[in-house]
C-alpha cells in the first residue's frame, strides 16, 4: 500500500508540477487566464515545466527505477515530453498570432521548438514503437534512414541528446521574456526548475561517466557461443570493487575499444549475483552488437547499473518463463543464481529459438532440470529442419497453466514484441490476468 502511494504521489507531482509557477505568474489576474495573452503563457509555462520534467527522468534515478521500472519511467518520460511539445507548438502558434515573430527572446523560442520537434520525429520513427510506423510510408522511411544515412542506435542517441540544448534554449527564452522577469519570484522559479533539468542531463551524460572510470573494468575473455553470438566477461581492474545487482537486472555498457566505438549500449546481465565478473551475452543484430566479436581482451568497460525490476522471487510463486532467441539472457541470470538454492514452487522455462545451434548454454537449464524435479525446460526450434519445428503456441503454453493454479502463475516474458502479444492473449484466455506477465524492455 505505501509502495503504490508513493507510485501515484510522483505521478501527481509530476502532472501537477507546472502548477506553482502558474501562481507565480497569475496570482491575482486568473480572470484574465482565457485572454489570448495569458493562455499563450499558460501553455508555455507547461511546456517548459513538463521539458524540465522529463530530463530529469531521463537522467536514470535509481530511486524511481526501483519504484516504477526503467521501461516505465522511460514510457512516462516520452509521455511528458509528449505533453510539452504539443503545449509548446500551441504557445508557438498563440504568441506568433497576438506578436508576430520578433526579436532575440522569440528567436530562441523558435529554436528550441524547432529542435524538440526533430527529436520527436526522430524518436517516433527510429527510436520507439510507434502507430506510426504501422503505416507503409513511415515504415519505408524507417527502413531508407537505417539503410542511407547510417540512422544506427548510436546516431540516434546522440541526436536524441539534443533535448538538452533545446531545453537551455527554451530556458534562456523564458528567462528573457518580460513576464518572468518582472519578479524575482518567477525569475527564481523558472531558473530553478530549468537548471535541475539541465544539471540532470549534465550529470547523466558527463559527471557519471566520468565517476564510472575509477570503477572500471577490464574485458577478459570474448568467445562466440553460437550462431552470431557473442559472450563477453569483464572484471575490476582494482581486483576488489564488485557490482552488486538482481537477477534479471540490467546495465548499460560502455567498451572503449576501436572494434565498437565508445558509446554506450544497453545489455541484460548474463552472469548470476555474487560473481565478480560481469558477462553479457549479445547476438549480432545490428552494427554494435556485431563489433562486439572484435573487442580484444583488455578493453576497459565502463558499467551504468544495475537497473530494471525483472527479477521473479524464488519460491514466491509457480513461475512460467518464456524466452525468444537471445531474450533468454536475463533468466540465464535467474536460473543460475537459483540453480544452487532449493527451488519448491513449479518452474517451467520454454525457450524459442530458431535452430539448436542458438541454444545457448542450454546445458545451464538441462543440468537444472535433472537436479530439481519442480524446474522444467522446453527449448523450441521454430526452424529446426528433420520435422522437428514448432512454436510457441497456445498448444504448448496451456497444459503448462492448466498443471498451476492461473490465479497464482506469475509469467515472465523476454523477447520480441510479437512473442510478448502471443503470450499475453495466451495468458488471457487460460485466465492469468495481465497483470501476471511482466516484462521490461530497456534504452535510453
Amino acid at each position: 500500500m505505501r509502495l503504490n502511494l508513493q507510485r501515484w504521489m510522483w505521478v501527481a507531482f509530476a502532472v501537477l508540477s507546472p502548477a506553482l509557477p502558474l501562481h507565480a505568474y497569475l496570482a491575482g489576474s486568473w480572470g484574465y487566464v482565457f485572454h489570448i495573452y495569458s493562455l499563450a503563457m499558460v501553455f508555455g509555462v507547461v511546456a517548459y515545466v513538463y521539458f524540465a520534467d522529463a530530463l530529469v527522468l531521463a537522467a536514470r534515478i535509481p530511486y524511481f527505477d526501483h519504484l516504477y521500472g526503467h521501461d516505465r519511467v522511460m514510457v512516462f518520460h516520452g509521455n511528458l515530453a509528449g505533453a510539452g511539445l504539443i503545449c509548446a507548438l500551441v504557445h508557438a502558434g498563440l504568441k506568433v498570432a497576438y506578436y508576430g515573430v520578433q526579436g532575440t527572446q522569440v528567436a530562441f523560442g523558435i529554436a528550441a521548438t524547432a529542435l524538440f520537434v526533430l527529436v520527436a520525429l526522430f524518436t517516433l520513427l527510429f527510436m520507439v514503437g510507434s502507430p506510426l510506423q504501422r503505416l507503409p510510408a513511415f515504415a519505408r522511411l524507417r527502413r531508407v534512414g537505417v539503410r542511407r544515412p547510417g540512422l544506427d542506435y548510436t546516431r540516434l542517441k546522440t541526436f536524441h541528446n539534443l533535448t538538452g540544448v533545446a531545453t537551455i534554449l527554451a530556458m534562456i527564452h523564458v528567462l528573457m521574456a518580460l513576464p518572468t522577469a518582472e519578479t524575482n519570484l518567477r525569475l527564481a522559479i523558472m531558473a530553478g526548475w530549468g537548471g535541475m533539468g539541465i544539471l540532470a542531463w549534465i550529470y547523466h551524460k558527463a559527471v557519471r561517466v566520468l565517476l564510472r572510470f575509477r570503477r572500471a573494468y577490464a574485458v577478459t575473455r570474448v568467445e562466440s557461443v553460437g550462431d552470431g553470438i557473442t559472450h563477453l566477461k569483464a572484471k575490476p581492474r582494482d581486483g576488489q570493487s564488485r557490482t552488486r545487482f538482481l537477477p534479471g537486472q540490467f546495465g548499460y555498457f560502455r567498451i572503449l575499444s576501436p572494434a565498437c566505438g565508445t558509446e554506450e549500449h544497453p545489455f541484460t546481465l548474463a552472469s548470476p549475483p555474487g560473481e565478480r565478473q560481469l558477462s553479457l551475452v549479445a547476438k549480432a543484430l545490428g552494427d554494435y552488437s556485431a563489433a562486439l566479436a572484435r573487442v580484444e581482451p583488455g578493453a576497459r568497460l565502463l558499467f551504468d547499473g544495475p537497473y530494471g525490476r525483472f527479477t521473479p522471487e524464488l519460491n514466491a510463486a509457480p513461475y512460467l518463463f518464456v524466452a525468444g532467441g537471445i531474450g533468454i539472457t536475463p533468466f540465464l541470470s535467474i536460473v543460475g543464481d537459483w540453480a544452487h538454492r532449493e527451488i519448491t514452487r513449479p518452474v517451467s522455462l520454454v525457450w524459442s529459438v530458431r535452430y539448436r545451434r542458438e541454444l545457448v548454454d542450454g546445458g545451464l537449464f538441462e543440468g537444472v532440470a535433472r537436479a530439481q524435479s519442480l524446474f522444467t525446460y522446453t527449448p523450441v526450434m521454430t526452424r529446426e529442419e528433420g520435422g522437428t519445428a514448432r512454436r510457441v503456441t497456445r498448444e504448448l503454453l496451456e497444459p503448462i497453466v492448466r498443471r498451476r493454479a492461473p490465479e497464482n502463475l506469475q509469467v515472465y516474458v523476454c523477447g520480441p514484441a510479437a512473442l510478448l502479444t502471443a503470450v499475453v492473449g495466451i495468458m488471457k484466455d487460460s485466465g492469468v490476468s495481465r497483470r501476471q506477465v511482466h516484462y521490461e524492455s530497456f534504452g535510453s
